[in-house]
């Protein structure tokens, strides 16, 4: 009976992360609490305890990377490592999936490489390179990257109290781990990926479909460089201001005496790291707005 219940309650859970996921954007966090509210109030199982520092650093990002979006930041992000795959066109099975990987472990969010996909794509093929090759790498970059951040969502769980944080366990601790190892792992990945299917000029359905028309390599090169734009001042700034938070927060992660300490009942507790994210991330928000001219979030 106990084993029949736990199938049923599997079930409806990835039913509703199924429907949630076909919704997508937001979808999946509400979908998610309709399946905690069945569970809850129609079989009866105590809710968890809230992560409410996790949720907190999550807002706190977020609103930071939309600033960054509204002053133009990504754009000129984008627009700069555009810049920089379309100077080195032979090695963007390597360079592409570390941009993307670079893009996340600063931003905190794989949102950020999506605008990177398609130029990676278009590169390697006027470069006569497969497309896959550096886009499948750069797909687990993206989640690498997150894992390594010190502003992602990620990284704030595993640093909470309730997970790693109550053993010890620091930012910086975990950044000396993931950050290396996610490199080795996307460098091994991309070398691996080299050797993958045939070359572009050998691929006889690649070559049939320029010859018909349905990939035309010199229109998708102009469509490309027209995305790239004349990034203002004010994109620039942002991206800094976004940048010195990043900066900060790995400072304080690294070095906890640097954080504010306080007396509470004459024992002398200091600030804890999500706390810290909290605060920088959401006043780096706030210089956006004020430096960037971030008027449109």
């Amino acid at each position: 009976m106990i084993t029949t219940m736990v199938l049923i309650q599997l079930a409806i859970v990835l039913a509703l992360i199924f429907i949630g996921a076909r919704v997508g954007s937001i979808g999946l966090g509400i979908y998610g609490m309709v399946g905690v509210f069945i569970l809850v109030f129609i079989f009866g199982l105590k809710p968890g305890k809230l992560p409410i520092d996790v949720m907190l650093i999550i807002v706190s990002v977020i609103t930071a990377a939309a600033s960054l979006q509204a002053a133009g930041g990504l754009d000129y992000l984008v627009g700069v490592a555009a810049r920089f795959l379309r100077r080195h066109p032979q090695q963007i099975t390597y360079y592409g999936p570390l941009t993307t990987w670079l893009f996340c472990l600063v931003a905190g969010t794989a949102h950020t490489s999506y605008s990177l996909l398609p130029i990676i794509s278009e590169i390697a093929k006027n470069s006569k390179i497969r497309p896959e090759r550096p886009l499948s790498v750069a797909t687990i970059a993206a989640s690498l990257g997150i894992t390594g951040s010190p502003v992602s969502a990620a990284t704030a769980a595993i640093i909470s109290t309730d997970l790693l944080g109550g053993r010890g366990i620091e930012l910086k601790d975990i950044l000396i781990i993931c950050i290396p190892a996610s490199l080795i792992a996307i460098l091994v990945s991309a070398f691996v990926q080299n050797f993958v299917g045939k070359e572009l000029e050998d691929d006889p359905e690649y070559q049939r479909r320029v010859r018909e028309g349905i990939i035309n390599p010199e229109a998708d090169l102009r469509k490309m460089e027209e995305m790239e734009s004349h990034p203002s001042k004010y994109a620039r700034r942002s991206v800094w201001a976004f940048l010195l938070g990043v900066v900060l927060v790995v400072i304080f992660g690294s070095a906890p005496s640097l954080r504010p300490s306080f007396m509470v009942d004459g024992v002398k507790n200091t600030l804890g790291m999500p706390e810290t994210i909290e605060i920088i991330m959401m006043s780096v928000a706030a210089l956006i707005l004020l430096f960037g001219k971030a008027n449109q979030i």
